[in-house]
């Protein structure tokens, strides 16, 4: 499984894991660790 976040049409981050839960903490991590809000991205599956 693989997730990206996306900020408009620009891909910010991609995350790949075989765990969802470990997925979402990666994106969130992401998130965090670079103060971008989490309601401003987009969590996309592809």
């Amino acid at each position: 499984m693989k997730k990206v976040i996306m900020r408009g049409a620009e891909i910010l981050f991609t995350a790949e894991s075989d765990n969802q839960q470990v997925l979402d903490q990666m994106l969130y991590d992401f998130c965090v660790g670079n103060n971008i809000p989490v309601d401003s991205v987009v969590f996309k599956e592809i």
